[in-house]
């Protein structure tokens, strides 16, 4: 192509391949030059006039993507790429070539599409992605929803001591340890585990780790693999083992109970049938209690209600309740822990506490707490001489543990005088 000094353009030559590209004639675009800006999109001619207007002033060689439609044919993609060289007569020659790239860009898009649909399958699983490799080795690539997983600032530099301080420390051993011998298998060797993980704001979750390590003779060589937030899994798994337990604990409690009930019964009877009377009454009140904390949901009720419904069959009248717990109203989730906790509380009461002596009494009083939690004091007195277990049995599991799924927690104090238990929990 040749440039005037005036500006004007005009085709001097054009080959065999371009004519098949554009599905022009060459005597049609060396007669008018404007039939090929005719073929270009509207939007993609102005790339293609600085493209010439850059020639003019002597700078180049330069290339340009256009999209342009043959005459009868489909959109395609183009890139012209060109050189210039001084004319004789002060203008500038053009030598250039125009490729078809509408393939390239095709795939170019749908590589796009699906990594887009890649990512929001990502998102949408709530799978975090990461990468270690060995030429950089300090640094761990993590994906945008890893750094909220791990509740760290965007793109905050990761490196690989820094990653190991977010793992528990009583899980950073078992975690390396699994990654040594991964690394000692040649190829490809892929691992899963699960571990905890300390947040950047303290809160402790679980994640579970899918890896795939690349090995050579050299040791670990890269390392890929997804991470995934478990922490409700796991919630709901251990509160299903504790019930499962709380089954067969109670099974095995329900005999010293009864015992118990018939023995109470028996001190405050008359008569057979008196005495026949509060035993029924009393396994009835039982059987009510395990039927509200196996239920698998519960309503809403007051921290006295629930109570009278649990406690009932140790003897309510053995109870001091504070009259301010009715302002205690416990969301649904919380009925059958809170029922739970105060049935083993009882039933240890019973077995070793104020309950096994004829005048022990326990005393339940409302210790108020902030942030929308409530506070009980469970304090026994009356009864024999307490002495904290020498192992962690069921029951004080249960203890430790009842709430604390659902927000709350019990400091249980074995205090020889009499146990005591502090009880916080989520309230409305």
């Amino acid at each position: 192509m040749h440039l005037s000094p005036d500006g004007q353009t005009r085709f001097l030559r054009v080959g065999a391949s371009c004519q098949a590209i554009l599905g022009v004639t060459s005597e049609a675009l060396m007669t008018d030059e404007r039939v090929l800006a005719g073929l270009i999109l509207p939007e993609d001619r102005l790339r293609l006039l600085a493209d010439k207007a850059a020639y003019a002033t002597g700078r180049g060689p330069n290339s340009v993507e256009i999209r342009a439609r043959p005459p009868g044919g489909d959109l395609r993609w183009f890139r012209l790429t060109s050189a210039s060289r001084p004319s004789p007569d002060g203008g500038r020659l053009l030598d250039g070539l125009i490729i078809d790239i509408t393939e390239s860009k095709r795939l170019a898009e749908q590589l796009r599409e699906e990594r887009q649909r890649l990512e929001q399958a990502i998102e949408l699983t709530g799978i975090g992605v990461f990468q270690w490799d060995r030429d950089d080795p300090e640094t761990v690539l993590w994906s945008e929803h890893l750094y909220a997983m791990y509740g760290i600032p965007p793109q905050t530099p990761i490196t690989v001591g820094s990653f190991r301080e977010l793992v528990h420390p009583d899980d950073l051993g078992p975690t390396l340890a699994a990654l040594d011998d991964a690394g000692d298998k040649p190829g490809a060797a892929d691992l899963s585990f699960e571990h905890r993980i300390i947040r950047g704001d303290g809160q402790i979750r679980w994640v579970l780790q899918q890896l795939r390590v690349h090995s050579d003779a050299e040791g670990r060589k890269a390392i890929q693999g997804t991470t995934l937030d478990v922490t409700e899994r796991r919630d709901a798994e251990e509160w299903r083992r504790l019930q499962m337990r709380e089954i067969a604990h109670r099974s095995k409690n329900a005999l010293t109970v009864m015992m118990a009930m018939v023995q109470q019964a028996a001190r405050s009877s008359t008569t057979v049938e008196d005495l026949s009377e509060r035993i029924v009454a009393r396994l009835g009140a039982m059987a009510k209690s395990q039927d509200l904390a196996s239920a698998a949901n519960g309503a809403a009720l007051t921290l006295p209600q629930l109570a009278g419904q649990v406690l009932d069959v140790f003897d309510l009248s053995r109870f001091d309740i504070d009259p301010r717990l009715e302002a205690v109203v416990l969301p649904g989730e919380v009925v059958i822990a809170c029922a739970l906790l105060l049935h083993e509380l009882a039933t240890n009461a019973v077995k070793y506490g104020a309950l096994s002596a004829p005048d022990g009494r326990v005393a339940l009083t409302l210790e108020p707490l902030p942030d929308g939690r409530a506070g009980v004091e469970w304090r026994e007195h009356g009864g024999p001489r307490v002495t904290a277990p020498g192992r962690q049995g069921f029951g004080t599991r249960l203890l430790s543990t009842a709430l604390q799924t659902r927000g709350g927690a019990v400091h249980p104090d074995f205090a020889p005088e009499g146990f005591t238990a502090h009880i916080e929990m989520p309230a409305s």
